[in-house]
């Protein structure tokens, strides 16, 4: 289709450009508002509305009906906030610092219940690769279930964080670095000032989002690019902007703690929170969505959950940290890079169910 003009694969690009200054401006306010809140409600903030783009293109593709794009766009978000983001803050920081130390309790935690939606998301693709379910409703039916539990979990998480233990994720008075920036000590933006401005540029992406999400299709044909890579690595790489920016940003001024909660807190919400949210939405809108990944997906996301997990144990980050978690990063983009075509519409498993009345998604490159 056209755009006032334009073919599909520019209006996909020029969306994809055009959120990268809404996410550096969704950086700066929230570290406005950090001021006023705090580390531990700054970095979920931070996290919550640089995911807002994450789960607008989220729901806008599952109205489409697009299941797969709503799958990768948010597995891919997992993996580039857990490996890309992370692995980049702790680099860059790395190199102005030679050891940077944060509360292991502020990535820990959140790493680990990662490491349990890790779980939710592995048992689908175990019990459908097993034969042992009943029938293909079972998956959808299971996966519901799974997305009820989860989201139950973030909102027990949210309760430690915000109620409970605060003190556990507040960084101590001496944490930030003399290279923090002028507005970290006397902010430009006021408290209700930087909520309003949020909410704004929140808007302003929801209509980008939608623009993306209906140029997909013709950007691959267009430049024949696997559709599957676009949807795991180059929306969450461009929709994760938010994230990268910021966490970058507040590890090259030693507040570690903050990068921790945007970076691994971000990961957390897309896992228990937005994954959820959109596989309830479906139910209720008639869009089987399902928790099932196939087997690299699933095998991507419980091993990048269990290296984040091991390397937070130590309570420090350096420059070689960060190197090695770009490169897995590296790895598994070059994975879907090579990954199989696939019909993004589908709904595996549920080829009679989720099918009906779809037109399938053309993919980019004519198949081997």
């Amino acid at each position: 289709g056209k755009w006032a003009g334009f073919e599909d694969g520019t209006m996909f690009m020029l969306a994809m450009v055009a959120i990268v200054p809404c996410a550096e401006r969704i950086g700066f306010v929230t570290e406005q508002l950090c001021e006023h809140t705090g580390d531990a409600v700054g970095g979920l903030l931070n996290a919550t509305f640089g995911n807002a783009t994450e789960l607008l293109v989220s729901l806008f593709a599952l109205n489409k009906r697009l299941y797969r794009v709503v799958q990768l766009s948010l597995l891919g978000s997992i993996l580039s906030n857990l490996l890309l983001v992370l692995g980049l803050a702790s680099f860059i920081g790395g190199l102005k610092w030679k050891v940077q130390s944060f509360k292991i309790i502020s990535g820990a935690v959140p790493a680990t219940m990662l490491l349990i939606a890790a779980m939710g998301f592995v048992l689908p693709a175990a019990l459908k690769m097993s034969g042992q379910e009943d029938d293909s409703g079972d998956e959808i039916n299971f996966s519901r279930l799974i997305a009820l539990i989860l989201l139950v979990m973030y909102i027990g998480y949210l309760t430690f964080q915000l109620r409970t233990h605060p003190d556990e994720f507040i960084s101590p008075p001496d944490s930030p670095s003399p290279l923090a920036s002028p507005y970290a000590l006397t902010p430009q933006l006021g408290k209700f000032e930087s909520i309003a401005w949020l909410l704004a540029i929140t808007i302003v992406v929801g209509f980008v989002s939608e623009v993306l999400v209906a140029s997909l299709e013709g950007f691959t044909t267009q430049y024949k690019i696997n559709s599957v890579f676009v949807s795991a690595v180059l929306i969450p790489v461009f929709g994760n902007a938010a994230e990268h920016a910021a966490a970058v940003m507040f590890a090259y001024k030693n507040r570690l703690d903050l990068t921790m909660g945007i970076a691994v807190g971000s990961s957390t919400q897309i896992a228990l929170c937005l994954l959820p949210i959109c596989v309830l939405t479906g139910w209720v809108i008639d869009r089987p969505l399902s928790l099932f990944f196939n087997g690299f997906e699933t095998a991507a996301l419980l091993m990048s959950c269990t290296i984040v997990t091991l390397i937070l144990q130590s309570g420090t980050s350096n420059w070689l940290m960060g190197l090695l978690l770009t490169g897995a990063y590296a790895v598994v983009a070059g994975g879907f890079w090579v990954h199989e075509l696939e019909n993004l519409s589908s709904v595996k498993g549920l080829p009679e169910f989720g099918q009906r009345n779809i037109t399938p998604l053309p993919v980019g490159k004519p198949a081997h």
